[in-house]
């Protein structure tokens, strides 16, 4: 059984809000201290598994250039 904190259902409000929100984009607004991205990575699989929220099974492209991107 997993336990949902305070800053889990902000991310789930996001991802509702935005409706397409990249990891990096949850790292800035929910784990501004977590700078190597690790915390959010974990929290982010925890809510894959429990099915609260899905990653788009290809990445997101970036328009202006760079890297695309997974989007939650």
């Amino acid at each position: 059984m997993v336990t949902i904190n305070q800053r889990d259902i902000a991310i789930l409000r996001s991802t509702a809000h935005y409706y397409v929100v990249a990891r990096r984009h949850i790292q800035a607004l929910h784990f501004p201290d977590d700078v190597s991205g690790r915390a959010s990575r974990r929290r982010l699989a925890m809510l894959m598994g429990e099915h609260f929220i899905h990653r788009t099974p290809q990445p997101v492209f970036n328009p202006r250039g760079g890297d695309a991107w997974p989007a939650f």
